[in-house]
């Protein structure tokens, strides 16, 4: 009976062990959700990409030790229109950047940077957007297999580009808001605005002056009459161009 109670002792102590661990890894699992819960919600309060890539790489930093960067890709091949970085030094950046404006494309796929200078070698893991379209890329030095579970990693990206695509269409939007079709320079809501802002500033500081200039294109009338409406379209978007060089 002594031996198979301690027997029977044995195996409760074996199964709590077990147990134990298991409700360790749980409550660790669950710290690392409510961490990465926290830093989702302050991605996405965010009003500007670069301020989404800073807290999306220092979120990052945080909670897996990563020196790490975040790019953002323009429309045009080869265009990185915002980049955040931590704990690179700047021929670093430099070698990131040079290398993923040639090796950026629509089927971008995870890669990898080697670099021999550094003696390192950076893990390139793509933005992805709801589209499947590649927005931009996550860059992180010694490689991304420290993580042992790399979905922890993919739902800050998958934050990271929800708040920048939200931006970006944002932008999108205001600027065609704002924007005449034809001409592409600002349009007469646009001016508004910023009339009302100007005027604001100038009565609230006696140190802010402003002038208005009023330009009329003169013949418009009978270039319209004389070779149709097209012709003075081109006349219109060529004085549009004229002015815009003028202008800061």
């Amino acid at each position: 009976n002594g031996v198979m109670m301690q027997e029977l002792m044995n195996l409760i102590s074996a199964r709590k062990g077990k147990m134990d661990q298991s409700i360790s890894r749980l409550n660790k699992h669950n710290e690392l959700l409510n961490e990465l819960a926290d830093g989702a919600r302050l991605i996405h309060r965010k009003s500007d990409v670069s301020d989404v890539l800073e807290g999306s790489v220092t979120e990052i930093n945080k909670i897996f030790g990563f020196d790490c960067g975040i790019v953002v890709f323009g429309s045009n091949r080869g265009n990185i229109t915002h980049s955040h970085f931590k704990n690179l030094v700047e021929s670093e950046e430099k070698l990131i950047t040079r290398t993923l404006k040639n090796i950026r494309s629509e089927s971008f796929s995870a890669d990898q940077i080697i670099s021999n200078e550094h003696n390192s070698i950076y893990d390139i893991i793509p933005l992805v957007n709801d589209l499947s379209a590649c927005i931009g890329a996550l860059i992180v030095k010694g490689g991304v297999e420290l993580v042992s579970d790399q979905r922890y990693l993919h739902i800050i990206l998958n934050h990271t580009s929800s708040a920048v695509s939200n931006l970006q269409l944002r932008a999108k939007l205001d600027k065609q808001a704002n924007t005449d079709e034809m001409t592409g320079v600002s349009n007469r809501a646009y001016f508004n605005k910023i009339f009302a802002e100007v005027q604001a500033g100038a009565n609230s500081s006696a140190h802010l002056d402003f002038s208005l200039m009023i330009i009329d294109a003169n013949g418009l009338k009978q270039v319209n009459d004389n070779y149709g409406h097209s012709y003075g379209d081109e006349l219109i978007v060529s004085l549009a161009g004229v002015l815009s060089d003028c202008v800061r």
